[in-house]
């Protein structure tokens, strides 16, 4: 009896000491979606080419394929190596895993749309062309995975210095033997001329960091040179800008993004929750008075978005309208993605969970789930090409869960599948006008 009641204590204490799941609570986002489309009413008034129409029927596959896709473990296996993507040779090692892909639904592609293209046919509709990532970190984190692509074709090292300092990237060359080795030789690379891109078969990659997408009218502009200028008053966070306009007119290939606006820098006053009176003051076009906190905190969303997003959007929207070297060119805009601690119900897209004590991922998602639905709505009228990227979540994984890293880099996939869909399908489309 001694050791029965010796077992049953064991299991009762490893019961009430085991970690519970995080609570979860989810925020109704009908209404701001309703206020939402009040205020982007007025920006539909613009004729409709068949361009338009054509790059909308190629946007609406896209959200087709990242809605109905389905998660799945591969046989292939990926190491540290690719993970951080380190100028080394690719190859599979002791400290390999199985890859967590995301695959999209073939149901999006009508019959006469072929399956993805891979990598060498993608560089095959790029021969010659110059293409330019414009946008925040998550820019340049998918121009760094695409690279690291580009390397396993290719087999030799596309390094880059850093976001503020990269340069540019020599792309799709032929693959070099095995033999060959996969760094490039040190000191300065010359910039391809036209000629030599076509005679290699090649294309360049360029990024420019643009935290806002602000398009000044030369690299004069306070904005770029002044630092502190580059302060958001709004928010006390530095807005790191350089000039892209002038690469981008020489791009065939325009990647843009401007990510959701960061919470004020005053929200973080070292506590868990953090200091949020700031939207107790805030006038909503819906009605938050007697709503729970986290439902203010995305009524500020959506103040901020209506406020600050939607104005600074139009402004560069406008200025790629008027600029015919840009407006000619492929655009394709990437969509945010949703930071782990919350995420879209499975069974309601219009309901968002999240974890309490991260209020600030809660102010950042609602702003992803708000952008993704006025730019599906606004850019194809600009000849901008939407690319949605708030992939269903991992079924077995949790709001904790340790594979994040496994997530982010399906992720990355993702956009590198799509990123070639749309260029081998709507090159065609841009540049036959």
């Amino acid at each position: 009896m001694a050791l029965v009641a010796a077992c049953l204590l064991f299991v009762s204490s490893f019961t009430r000491f085991r970690p519970k799941p995080p609570v979860q609570y989810n925020i109704d986002l009908q209404s701001a979606l309703s206020a939402l489309d009040d205020e982007i009413a007025q920006f539909y008034t613009r004729s409709i080419s068949q361009s338009t129409v054509q790059l909308q029927d190629i946007q609406d596959r896209l959200s087709c394929l990242a809605s109905r896709g389905s998660w799945r473990v591969t046989d292939s296996v990926e190491t540290r190596r690719e993970v951080m993507r380190q100028t080394r040779p690719h190859f599979p090692g002791r400290d390999s895993t199985p890859i967590r892909e995301y695959v999209f639904s073939k149901n999006c592609f009508p019959s006469t749309i072929s399956p993805l293209p891979s990598v060498e046919s993608l560089c095959s509709q790029l021969q010659g062309k110059k293409i330019i990532f414009v946008g925040p970190e998550t820019t340049y984190r998918l121009h760094i995975s695409w690279l690291g692509a580009l390397e396993k074709y290719e087999r030799r090292s596309h390094a880059c210095l850093g976001r503020e300092f990269c340069t540019f990237h020599q792309i799709c060359r032929t693959p070099v033997k095995v033999d060959e080795p996969f760094q490039t030789k040190p000191g300065n690379v010359k910039y391809p001329s036209d000629r030599a891109l076509m005679s290699t078969h090649s294309a360049v990659l360029r990024y420019a960091l643009s935290t806002s997408l602000y398009a000044g009218k030369d690299s004069r502009d306070p904005r770029y040179t002044v630092p502190d200028d580059q302060a958001d008053v709004s928010t006390g966070i530095r807005m790191r800008e350089v000039y892209w306009l002038a690469h981008a007119r020489k791009s065939d290939v325009i990647v843009l993004n401007r990510g959701p606006i960061p919470a004020p820098s005053w929200t973080y006053d070292g506590t868990d929750t953090g200091n949020w009176t700031f939207v107790a003051s805030i006038t909503s076009p819906i009605d938050v008075a007697h709503a729970e906190p986290a439902q203010k905190i995305v009524a500020a969303a959506l103040n901020v978005t209506i406020g600050r997003f939607l104005p600074e959007l139009m402004q560069t929207l406008e200025v790629i309208r008027q600029e015919p070297n840009i407006k000619s060119k492929l655009l394709i805009w990437h969509g945010s993605w949703y930071l782990r601690s919350s995420y879209l119900n499975g069974s309601d897209s219009r309901k968002l969970f999240f974890r309490p004590n991260d209020l600030w991922s809660l102010y950042y998602n609602a702003q992803v789930y708000m952008h993704n639905h006025l730019l599906q709505s606004l850019l194809p009228h600009y000849g901008i090409v939407f690319v949605p990227l708030t992939l269903p979540k991992l079924p077995t994984q949790d709001l904790d869960s340790s594979t994040t890293g496994a997530r982010d880099n399906a992720l990355h996939r993702a956009f590198e599948n799509a990123l070639r869909m749309v260029i081998v399908s709507a090159m065609s489309i841009v540049f036959r006008e």
